[in-house]
């Protein structure tokens, strides 16, 4: 996959975490690699765990986590989901 793509992938993968979009999470780790410790401006630098944290969508968190997220990887300002 090319790195424009992927990155188009993962900024949609984000805004679907960002929404609570459970089901399409699910549909996009199952069917894309996606990387988990991607972040973007348009989110703060966030990870999807991290935003996930954020808005309080504790069954994508959980997901995330078990697909193996880093719940340590923080962003620009070492914002991490245990602080979010």
């Amino acid at each position: 996959m090319d790195t424009e793509l992927a990155s188009s992938i993962e900024d949609d993968f984000l805004l679907l975490v960002k929404e609570g979009n459970y089901d399409e999470v699910l549909n996009y780790l199952n069917h894309y690699d996606i990387n988990l410790e991607y972040t973007n401006e348009e989110h703060d630098d966030c990870t999807a765990l991290v935003i996930a944290a954020s808005e309080g969508f504790c069954n994508i968190c959980q997901l995330l986590i078990e697909k193996g997220a880093n719940m340590y990887a923080g962003n620009s300002v070492s914002v991490t989901c245990i602080y979010s």
